[in-house]
This record gives C-alpha cells, structure tokens and sequence, in this order.
C-alpha cells in the first residue's frame, strides 16, 4: 500500500476564477442613455437653472441653430449650382437684323451681347455680320452670344476729288481701305488723259461725282490733265561728279535717264558721269529720258558688289510716283531712288551685297523685285 503524496511534492490542480460578468448590450445602451440625459440637462435651459444660466443657454442653441442654418443653405445653393443646365443649339443670326437676332437667341434662352463695328458694305447696316459662338453649335442655356452689328461703311459717299493730284488719290483710297477686303471705292484703270493748263496729274473731272451715295462698290471714272502741250524742262549739269550725288540730283529735277556704262579711260575717274546728251542748259522735252555714259566705279573691299539694274516699266500716261529700295539681307532696307517717272525703260547703277532683294514701286505697289547676284 502506497503512502499518500507529501504536501511539497503533491501537485495542487488549479481552480479557475470565476469570470467578472461584462456588461451586455443592453447595458451600453442605458448607460449611453443616462449619459445623454445628463448632458441634455446640463446643455438645454431648465427650470433648475438661474436666470443668466438660462439666457445663456439660449443664445447658445439660437446662434448654434442660426449657423447650422447657414451652413445648410449654402451647401443647397453649392450643389444646385453645380446641376448642368440643359444644352441648346445657337441659331445663325449672321446676316439678320438685330431685332430678329436677339428673338431667336431669346428663345434658346441664350444672352446677347451687342457689339457695334464698321463694314465694307453700307447695305449691311443695321444687321449683325458676326457672332461668337457661332451659329449650329451646342452650348448651356444662359451662355452669353456676342453679336456684331454693322455701324454702316467707313465711307458712304463719294468724295470730292477734283483738284487732287491722281497719284494722291490712289494713295488716300488705298490708306482710306487698307483693313477692307474689297474697298468701297477703286480708281478706275483707264482714266481720259487730256492737255490741260492745270498741272500735270490734276484730276479735272470725276463719275459717280462728289456727294453721291454708296450703296455698292465703284470704280471712279475720271479725266485728268496732262498739263499744258509741249511742256519742257532745263537739263542740269550731272558730269564730272560722283553718280552717287549725280542721281541725287537727276531725282530732284524728275529727269529720267538711261545709261551707258564703260571702263574709264587713263584720264577718267572711275564712278563718274564723263558725258551728258543733252548737254547742261538745254531744253528737253517733260518725260523724255537724259543720256548719261558712266564709267565702272572702282570695287568695294566691303564685300558688296557694282550692278546695273536694267528693266522696262509700263508706259504711263503721266509721271507715277517711283522708290526703288535695296532690302539687305540684315533686313533693313535702303532708298536708292525716289522720283516721278514716265516709265518705259528703267536703268540704276548700284552697290549691293549679294543675296540682297532689289525692288522697284510705283505707288507703294511692288512692279519689279530682283535678288543681287
């Protein structure tokens, strides 16, 4: 028989503790009640409080309630501005009076916005010649539809022009249209050219006449003088100086020239007019051309060379308005002549770089453009 286990060695068998009971559910819920009832009284005005304790607490919940207000109206206006409003076609009102125009941008609840600008036709006054957007696009209800509405043309009458020159004319109706793509008023192609005792170029008479209403392009008609028969002018001295100073003057006088060039003899200077045909003093004729011999100008170290510029303009009726103008490759350009020429044939001596554009002009018109070589 075994003795029984001694108290140190015998092993003691644990007894588990007895779990605290947690709160279930239902207690979270009363006590999260009771709480709430608790600070419900502390918060909201009772009959306990004082009179300050309760007008405090009053002012608090009207201002608490006035900015939970506010930040819910905002927040309705926020989102009800960010609702898409419903597309619309924009109608084609270009062309149509402005009171026609805005009726049918009205009813696609459209906005217009009237801007007022001149036209080239005077029959588009009063009608809308632009719109932005334009005409069979879809756009929001509401969007803003610039409309462009003809002031009338710049012009709309003929002016008078009898008296002017007719160069100046055909330069104060190319600046008078410059931004139009079709000018109210054009010079005619073939104006009459008679002898007259007014000056040279002298407008006499115009068709349609001063005063007349435009109400479509017109191509003036007009007479012009070619002032008074067998005009002619004194021939100057263009020898024995530079051709440089020599053309200076020669475009003073309007003579025009033509040119035969040639090396220079033992007793010549090189670059210089050595003969005239006329010779200085003489009578010739108005428009008819000096002879001038040139001997070759001695070369550049620069690096530009020595041309002749030969070419053969159209026959005016009258002396036009000439500039002849070198364009460098740099860019900037130079004046080598200006003077009034009959045209017919057209000879200039002249430096240049080559690559640089030689050009000619009769009335700011570009006639002839030639690259140095």
């Amino acid at each position: 028989m075994s003795s029984p286990a001694s108290p140190k060695t015998a092993k003691l068998k644990k007894v588990p503790k007895s779990p605290r009971n947690s709160p279930g559910f239902l207690d979270l819920l009363r006590l999260l009640w009771k709480n709430l009832k608790r600070l419900v009284k502390r918060v909201l005005p009772t009959a306990n409080d004082d009179q300050n304790a309760r007008l405090f607490k009053k002012m608090a919940w009207s201002l608490t309630g006035m900015a939970f207000l506010m930040v819910f109206f905002a927040f309705t206006a926020f989102f009800f501005s960010l609702k898409g409003q419903e597309e619309t076609m924009v109608p084609k009102v270009v062309g149509k009076d402005l009171v026609s125009a805005i009726l049918d941008l009205q009813e696609k609840e459209l906005v217009p916005v009237v801007q007022v600008k001149f036209s080239t036709d005077p029959r588009d006054k009063g009608n809308v010649i632009g719109q932005d957007p334009q005409g069979g696009l879809l756009s929001k209800s509401g969007r803003q539809v610039t409309l462009w509405v003809s002031k009338g043309a710049i012009v709309d009458t003929v002016e008078n022009f009898v008296g002017m020159n007719v160069n100046d004319v055909q330069l104060h109706l190319k600046t008078l249209f410059a931004s139009q793509a079709q000018p109210l008023i054009t010079l005619g192609n073939d104006p009459t050219y008679i002898n007259n005792s007014a000056p040279e170029g002298t407008v006499l008479e115009q068709q349609p006449v001063a005063g007349t209403s435009l109400s479509s392009p017109v191509a003036l008609k007009m007479i012009v003088s070619r002032g008074p028969k067998g005009q002619t002018v004194k021939v100057g001295a263009y020898t024995n100086q530079s051709w440089t100073d020599a053309l200076v003057s020669l475009s003073a006088d309007n003579l025009p020239f033509q040119i035969s060039l040639r090396k220079a003899d033992p007793n010549e200077k090189p670059g210089q007019f050595v003969s005239q045909a006329p010779a200085a003093g003489a009578e010739l004729a108005k428009g008819t051309p000096i002879n001038l011999t040139l001997t070759e100008p001695t070369p550049l170290p620069d690096g530009r060379v020595f041309r002749l510029l030969v070419t053969t303009l159209p026959e005016y009726p009258i002396m036009i308005d000439l500039k002849v103008t070198l364009k460098k490759l740099s860019a900037e350009s130079v004046i080598l002549l200006q003077m009034k020429h009959p045209g017919g044939v057209f000879q200039l001596p002249y430096f240049g770089t080559p690559g640089d554009i030689i050009t000619i002009q009769v009335l700011d018109k570009d006639v002839f453009s030639q690259k140095v070589e």
